[in-house]
């Protein structure tokens, strides 16, 4: 297995985790892509690890992501200790403040999802005051079991912990598959928005899917000792030592236009303003930071053999994580490499196959896969 010849295609956090999940098990892949640049969503990410019952409760999603949360302290650990940096976090909860009687109501009936209990045993509390350039709330609803995490440092981390393992790093954008198959043992797609057009390049594709820009803005203040992360609907903003992070707009990208960044930007720190009640920068002392996702229609990120012979045994995809490669990034690695292995998937890993777009048949959780693309060796069990 570990004579196999790799390639990850992406250095966002999905492709870096997959790799350092690789080099635990003793294979050397080689990854391709640009650390930096708007094809790189990761690197804009917040790191906010918020679920407060924005999604339904059985589905796989759901599940997955709060399994997920309570793996991600670990996960960051086990990242540190493998590659000798710290990741800065923090597991002070999120709030979300309420301006009036109305707001509260209005809050509480979105999270709470009418008679869904969905928040991640949530607890009110009364708002105080903590910065001067921030108004004051009537209170916050407080989700303490969310998080943040510093992204840009663990990705760093992660490169760091491959690189030690004698991992390939290569600066280069992929433009087509075709070469890389027919030059490594299997590839691995994990390219986020760039995805769907290197399958294309095989005549692949997968019709449920669409493409998402958002942009993240970041702002220095005076040095604070308080941590604070807070959230409002689909916004979010990290109040950290150092910085601000208030993020994120989304939305859908032109094929060959550039966004108007500026526009958005005023849209952004105006409604930001409004959700989180802060001054609002001056506009020079913005870092602006944007870049494009994949989404699929069913919300869900894709995983798992390519399911069609032409390819099959010799490509796989981790992708469309849209905004939740913070935290699903490191499960759906895991799987990925589970059915690479000829190892069985779990519920995760069911729900999330790439094969939920072409079949509509499912293997049950826990069944073997098909075929094990590390080894060579084929595996009939479990065949629709």
């Amino acid at each position: 297995m570990a004579e196999q010849s790799i390639a990850i295609i992406g250095r966002g956090l999905a492709g870096l985790t997959l790799a350092f999940r690789m080099v635990q098990a003793g294979l050397r892949p080689t990854i391709f892509g640009k650390a930096h640049g708007p094809a790189n969503a990761s690197r804009c990410a917040q790191g906010i690890v918020c679920n407060k019952g924005l999604i339904f409760a059985e589905s796989p999603l759901f599940r997955a992501k709060l399994q997920s949360l309570k793996n991600l302290e670990a996960w960051l650990s086990t990242v540190e200790k493998a590659s000798g940096l710290t990741i800065p976090r923090t597991w002070i909860g999120v709030d979300e403040p309420y301006w009036s009687e109305e707001d509260f109501q209005t809050t509480v009936a979105r999270v709470y999802r009418g008679n869904f209990w969905g928040c991640y045993r949530p607890k009110n509390r009364p708002a105080h005051p903590w910065l001067s350039d921030f108004k004051k709330p009537e209170g916050y609803l407080h989700y303490p079991d969310d998080a943040w995490f510093d992204v840009d440092r663990a990705m760093n981390a992660l490169e760091k912990a491959c690189v030690l393992q004698g991992a390939p790093f290569i600066e280069e954008t992929i433009a087509d598959l075709k070469p890389l198959l027919d030059r490594f043992d299997h590839t691995v797609v994990a390219a986020g928005a760039m995805s769907m057009d290197l399958l294309r390049t095989l005549n692949l594709e997968v019709p449920k899917s669409f493409q998402v820009a958002g942009q993240s803005l970041v702002w220095k203040h005076a040095a604070i000792s308080e941590t604070r992360i807070l959230v409002k609907g689909t916004l979010s903003l990290a109040v950290l030592p150092d910085r601000r992070i208030l993020g994120s707009s989304s939305w859908k990208p032109e094929p060959g236009r550039d966004p108007d960044l500026d526009s958005d930007r005023t849209q952004l720190l105006a409604q930001g303003a409004a959700s989180f009640g802060f001054t609002s920068p001056v506009a020079k002392d913005i870092q602006s930071n944007w870049g494009t996702r994949l989404r699929f229609t069913d919300r869900m990120p894709a995983l798992g053999l390519w399911p069609e012979a032409s390819v099959q045994k010799r490509l796989s995809i981790l992708t469309g994580f849209y905004k939740n490669g913070q935290q699903l990034a490191d499960l759906c690695a895991v799987q990925l490499l589970r059915e690479l292995q000829g190892e069985p998937l779990s519920e995760f890993g069911e729900a999330f196959h790439i094969s939920r777009f072409f079949r509509s048949g499912r293997r049950a959780p826990g069944s073997p896969p098909r075929h094990c693309a590390l080894n060579g060796s084929e595996n009939k069990a479990g065949t629709d």
